[in-house]
């Protein structure tokens, strides 16, 4: 059965996929409030750890260095989402999600690249693919259950 805090992140990510493939950036009220519900839920289900805090806070700079480094090319909203799914989620299972994401990605950017004919500055929208790893996760996950 699923969790409360995976049931929220699931919703969370679905909200701000459809936003990113609409608008391109999700405003920083919306990331507040899935953060801030991550740290709910934490509360309420006594999961919130701070090992997974750290790594949120890690994350979130990590971002923010790489988006000095590559001239705003990886945006700051994707690198705080990517944070938040430590608040919401274990280390292992984050990671694992985080890394299916960036699978599928790596192939979505390499068809357009190489088939489409899409230039290196096309801009692709990361949360969606986030979303699609999450529930990848969640279903290899709860598959044998």
């Amino acid at each position: 059965m699923l969790k409360m805090m995976e049931v929220t992140l699931a919703l969370i990510l679905l909200i701000y996929s459809i936003i990113d493939i609409k608008k391109r950036e999700i405003s920083i009220v919306l990331l507040a409030i899935g953060f801030l519900s991550g740290i709910a839920c934490g509360i309420i289900t006594q999961n919130l750890q701070i090992t997974n805090v750290v790594c949120c806070l890690i994350c979130i700079g990590l971002f923010l260095i790489f988006q000095i480094i590559f001239r705003n090319q990886i945006g700051i909203g994707d690198g705080i989402v990517i944070g938040m799914m430590f608040i919401y989620l274990d280390l292992i299972t984050a990671i694992f999600s985080i890394f299916i994401a960036f699978m599928i990605l790596m192939f979505y950017a390499g068809f357009h690249l190489l088939i489409k004919k899409k230039s290196r500055k096309y801009e692709i929208p990361f949360i969606p693919f986030l979303f699609v790893g999450y529930v990848i996760t969640l279903i290899l996950s709860y598959g044998g259950k």
